[in-house]
């Protein structure tokens, strides 16, 4: 049937029926073609990328709060550290009053000592 004598109404039934079957078979190929070769393998990226990214901040976590734990280490390490420095310049202390001299050498020390100790960021020693 030729379209020269079919009224304008028929003409838009007749185009509103290929619009609809070519409409059906474009979804049909992006169903069954183009999504399985395009659309699904980015979905797939993008899942492992996301999984990927979470691994990735777990295990910054983890690391840092194994960083925290060594520093707290540290920190506790520095206390008795400078607990012992404090601990060896009061000995020395007593030990020289009481013997009433001390060598260059001796002296040397215990001012090495102390400078160690004030850089630790205690200083609760007075001053002499």
């Amino acid at each position: 049937m030729s379209i020269e004598g079919m009224s304008t109404e028929d003409l838009i039934i007749r185009g509103g029926a290929i619009a609809g079957a070519v409409s059906a078979m474009l979804g049909l190929l992006w169903k069954y073609v183009v999504s399985p070769m395009v659309v699904e393998p980015h979905k797939k990226k993008m899942e492992e990328q996301r999984k990927r990214e979470h691994e990735e901040a777990a295990f910054r976590h983890e690391v840092i709060d194994m960083l925290n734990a060594v520093n707290k280490k540290l920190d506790d390490t520095q206390d008795d550290v400078g607990y012992l420095q404090m601990h060896e310049l009061k000995s020395a202390h007593s030990r020289l009053v009481i013997r009433g001299w001390c060598s260059d050498e001796e002296k040397a020390g215990i001012i090495a000592l102390y400078d160690r100790y004030k850089l630790r960021g205690r200083n609760s020693l007075a001053e002499s």
